[in-house]
C-alpha cells in the first residue's frame, strides 16, 4: 500500500530531478518510512476521535514516539504489519484500564528494560558508539518523567515501547 506510492513518488522526483545523487530505490524506501509513519499517526488520531479518545490518543502517539526516538527497538518485517501493529497499538492504550497500584510494576519494569537494553542500535542505522550512553541517558531519564507524570496512557505508551527492546521479543515476532 505506502510502498506503491512511495515507489510511484520516487519515480516522479527522480524524473523531475535525474541530475540528484539519490537512486531511486533509496528515495522510494525513504519516502515509504515517513508515508508509513504519517498513516499510523493519522490513522491512530482518527479512531481516536471517533472513540473520543483523541487527546489521549495524541499523549500515547508523542510517549511511544519519544522514548522509540532515543531507544530504538524491533521493527516489523513489513511496511503493512508494523502499519497495523502500530495503528492498533496505539489505538488500544487510551482504552485500557489499569488500576492505578499496578501501574508502579509496569513504570519499574520499563525502566528495568530501558536500563538494561536502550538504546537498540544497529550498524545500519549510523548512530556513532560515543552516542549510545546519552540515549540510554536520554531514555531513562523519559521513563522517569513517566513515572512523576503518573499518567496511565504515557505508562502504558512507554511500556510497550520498552517491550519492543526485549531481544528475544524480536526474534520471535518476525518470522
Amino acid at each position: 500500500m505506502v510502498e506503491k506510492l512511495a515507489l510511484a513518488l520516487a519515480h516522479k522526483i527522480k524524473k523531475a530531478t535525474p541530475e540528484e545523487s539519490t537512486s531511486e530505490e533509496v528515495l522510494a524506501y525513504s519516502l515509504s518510512i515517513q508515508l508509513n509513519g504519517i498513516a499510523i499517526v493519522v490513522s491512530s488520531l482518527i479512531i481516536g476521535l471517533i472513540t473520543g479518545k483523541g487527546y489521549d490518543t495524541l499523549i500515547a502517539l508523542v510517549s511511544f514516539s519519544l522514548l522509540r526516538l532515543v531507544s530504538g527497538g524491533w521493527h516489523a518485517k513489513t511496511m503493512t504489519t508494523c502499519y497495523w501493529l502500530s495503528t492498533i497499538i496505539i489505538s488500544l492504550i487510551p482504552h485500557l484500564q489499569i488500576d492505578k497500584s499496578l501501574l508502579l510494576y509496569f513504570c519499574i519494569v520499563s525502566f528495568l528494560l530501558v536500563v538494561i537494553y536502550a538504546p537498540r542500535s544497529k550498524e545500519e542505522n549510523n548512530i556513532p558508539s560515543s552516542a549510545l550512553p546519552y540515549l540510554k541517558i536520554v531514555s531513562v531519564i523519559i521513563v522517569c518523567i513517566g513515572f512523576y507524570l503518573d499518567n496511565t496512557v504515557v505508562n502504558l505508551a512507554l511500556f510497550v515501547q520498552a517491550l519492543t527492546l526485549i531481544p528475544a521479543l524480536e526474534r520471535r515476532c518476525q518470522p
